[in-house]
């Protein structure tokens, strides 16, 4: 054999023994050690032996409080429990010893070129068990939820079950606090093991029967359609069919199903039409913020609410799931009228007869304010109360009378032959000089304002008159 054969050979040899010994060793040097990468519990311990490594973990695992979650749905109870009330101590020499041992420090190598991941080695934790329960006795777990029953609360927006049958496991929840504080676990959420559910009393049962049908009841699709506009009607709104205000209506276990009668059918259906109901029936906020309610007037629709609960209560009597109603009307407004407006919104012009002034209002914002003279009252030419709009306008008009003959420059008519106009023969404004001096029943107001007041009507602008004395709401 050549001799640089001879000394290849001996090299990789000697490479070789040499790699032997230095696997060997750290090998040797691992069995007392933390191997490369390793992390327990949240703590780098390469290199670090057990006592070291436990240690560093005792000193982390004092914490002042365990936090307590009870289990769902009643998780919004949160408790604490003070570490000191049960002496606790932590020991992670003994379990880190046993991790250790397990461990093959021939197997070193393994850890080089795989991805570091945290062991979670527990603790073993000391403390008084008796004194965990005897806490946890004080919070009276068992009667969170209660009264335990099954009932339906009326409120205004429908019918709530409260079924509280379920509440907490005094004894389960102790054990399971014990097991997680043995785990080293500091903030604990109890599941739903530590959850009892006693069985149902025949009442008990009928009651959930009852919320069934009721929720049966509302899963209806009622849809009534309007004038330019269906409405569906939700849960809650279908719910008030059944009975009155603040009632619970009666339930037939027998037959499963609930009693209603016509007369809570149109109470029902009164509350829901009402807005839709403006027809000489209008809520109006005045200038300053009072509130009076009119029956008179130009504006709005009229239904036949009386029509519409016949036909709405034999179609539930008749057990249909999906019913439409088309309501009649006492008083519609004409397309004409619904092309200016459909209500009074933000743009109106309003008239206070108490006040004899005049205000308007564009999007919300007074834009004019005026005072005026309104119908005189002796004669029983008093401009009437009500909720009109503006259906004509004229420049340089005659006005013309069995008694009168009067030109005016700005003809803004709302009631009939009533209307807002200049008065250049006025000049007292105001006041009570409408009790003596009023108009015939139009709005006479000062020209300029008239003239200001032209620019900004338009055919459909809603016109609101009142008086507090004969309308006011009060509580």
């Amino acid at each position: 054999m050549k001799k640089s054969a001879k000394i290849s050979l001996i090299l990789i040899f000697s490479t070789i023994v040499l790699l032997g010994l230095l696997y060997t060793g750290l090998a040797y040097y691992y069995r007392y050690v933390f191997p490369y990468g390793t992390f327990i519990n949240n703590v780098y311990c390469t290199g670090l032996t057990v006592a070291e490594a436990a240690d560093e973990m005792n000193a982390k695992a004092k914490p002042e409080v365990i936090t307590v979650t009870m289990p769902h749905p009643f998780e919004d109870n949160v408790y604490e429990i003070l570490s000191e009330d049960l002496a606790i101590s932590y020991d992670y020499y003994t379990p880190l010893k046993q991790y250790m041992d397990m461990q093959n420090p021939f197997l070193w190598i393994d850890r080089f070129g795989s991805d570091s991941y945290d062991e979670v080695v527990p603790p073993e934790v000391y403390f008084d068990e008796d004194k965990c329960r005897e806490i946890v006795g004080k919070w009276n777990v068992s009667l969170i939820g209660s009264p335990h029953t099954v009932s339906i609360e009326v409120t205004d927006e429908g019918y709530i079950l409260h079924n509280n049958k379920e509440h907490p496991d005094e004894k389960a929840c102790s054990d399971k606090i014990i097991e997680a504080i043995h785990e080293g676990l500091t903030d604990i959420r109890l599941d739903d093991t530590c959850v009892i559910t006693p069985a149902y009393s025949s009442t008990e049962l009928a009651t959930l029967k009852q919320y069934e049908a009721l929720e049966r009841f509302a899963d209806k699709n009622i849809t009534l359609h309007l004038d330019g506009e269906d409405v569906s009607l939700n849960k809650d709104e279908i719910h008030s069919l059944l009975a009155g205000e603040g009632k619970l209506p009666d339930y037939d276990v027998q037959a499963d199903e609930v009693i209603y009668t016509k007369e809570s059918v149109a109470d029902g259906l009164y509350d829901l039409l009402s807005p839709y109901n403006t027809y000489n029936n209008h809520d109006f906020t005045t200038h300053d913020g009072r509130k009076v309610h009119l029956t008179q007037g130009t504006l709005g629709n009229s239904i036949d609410v009386e029509n519409a609960v016949d036909e709405l209560y034999e179609a539930l009597k008749e057990g249909k799931d999906t019913i439409d109603i088309e309501p009649k009307y006492k008083h519609q407004m004409d397309e004409n009228e619904k092309e200016y407006v459909k209500d009074i919104g933000n743009t109106y012009i309003e008239i206070s007869l108490d006040e004899q002034h005049m205000y308007y209002y564009e999007k919300g914002e007074l834009k004019l304010d005026t005072n005026v003279v309104t119908g005189k009252l002796s004669t029983g030419s008093g401009t009437k109360e009500g909720v009109y709009y503006i259906y004509y306008m004229q420049r340089n008009r005659t006005l013309v009378g069995e008694t009168y003959r009067s030109f005016v420059n700005y003809w803004m008519a709302f009631n009939r032959h009533v209307g807002i106009h200049d008065a250049t023969w006025r000049t007292q404004w105001g006041e009570d000089a409408y009790r003596y001096a009023g108009s015939h029943g139009c709005v006479n107001t000062p020209f300029d304002k008239a003239a200001e007041l032209y620019d900004y009507a338009y055919v459909g602008m809603p016109v609101i008159v009142y008086s507090y004395e004969k309308s006011e709401i009060t509580k």
